[in-house]
């Protein structure tokens, strides 16, 4: 089946300019091989967009999404179709298949994700982050495992990112990581599945059992302000519902805390 370029290249131009003298814009440009140069030319001065505008977000979500699919050498269809029906619920659909089309591309370079995700740490604030790094673990997650390799290349991103420890091993809480151990000892262990985890909701806060009333307080405070929905408004519904869903996991540790301590 031939592919309709001329959409492609309306939907690289309507937002992609502006970032193309940058590491997120040589991905483009080396996956698709040169078709920046039939688009018009704008430099950013500084290499980096300084807007958050929708089209470069959604090639940070492709960029990024690749690098997971291809860390067990191996590209998963539902891993593919994940990542397309997200794209389709919170953003146009219009060019779905360029979007697609671009991602197929990327899975067979070679790129240099500390730059990309250098850039995107830049131009995202730290919320966005941390649900990036939930939309790669729930792109890990869809054949149903995730395995050891992504979740290796999902700590590398979140190193980049800056993301604590803490903040990663609470969103681990949050999925079934039974194939990968952490390299860092964890103060409680990870939840197998969605039981464990309602069964241990210290896990999600990332507190010891016997952590003071202080301690729990504080962790439940930090983490609430961090996983904030308010923190992603801007994005698609999906992406809120996904941010609505851990923060209110995470308000469900902390009120299982306080009933099994009676306070």
């Amino acid at each position: 089946m031939s592919f309709d370029t001329s959409k492609f290249e309306d939907w690289l131009r309507s937002g992609l300019n502006s970032v193309k003298e940058s590491p997120i814009g040589n991905v483009v440009d080396n996956a698709v091989e040169g078709f920046y140069e039939r688009l018009d030319r704008y430099r950013d001065p500084a290499g980096v967009n300084k807007v958050i505008k929708q089209n470069e977000f959604e090639v940070n979500l492709l960029i990024l999404a690749a690098a997971v699919i291809k860390a067990d050498k191996e590209t998963s269809k539902f891993e593919l179709d994940y990542v397309r029906e997200f794209l389709l619920k919170n953003f146009d659909n219009q060019f779905i298949e360029s979007k697609m089309y671009l991602l197929e591309k990327i899975l067979v370079k070679k790129f240099n994700l500390k730059d990309v995700c250098a850039q995107i740490k830049r131009t995202k604030p730290h919320g966005v982050r941390l649900q990036l790094v939930q939309f790669l673990l729930h792109v890990a997650d869809a054949d149903l495992i995730i395995k050891g390799s992504e979740l290796k290349v999902i700590q590398e991103i979140v190193q980049y990112f800056d993301i604590s420890d803490k903040e990663y091993r609470t969103i681990l809480a949050m999925f079934d990581t039974s194939d990968y151990v952490p390299p860092k000892t964890t103060k409680t262990s990870t939840p197998k599945n969605e039981k464990a985890l309602a069964k241990n909701p210290y896990a999600v806060l990332d507190v010891d059992a016997n952590a003071s009333e202080e301690e729990v307080k504080d962790a439940y405070h930090t983490l609430a302000k961090k996983f904030h929905p308010d923190k992603v408004m801007h994005l698609g519904e999906s992406v809120k519902n996904k941010a609505r869903d851990s923060f209110q996991r995470i308000q469900d540790a902390y009120a299982a805390i306080k009933k099994m301590r009676g306070w």
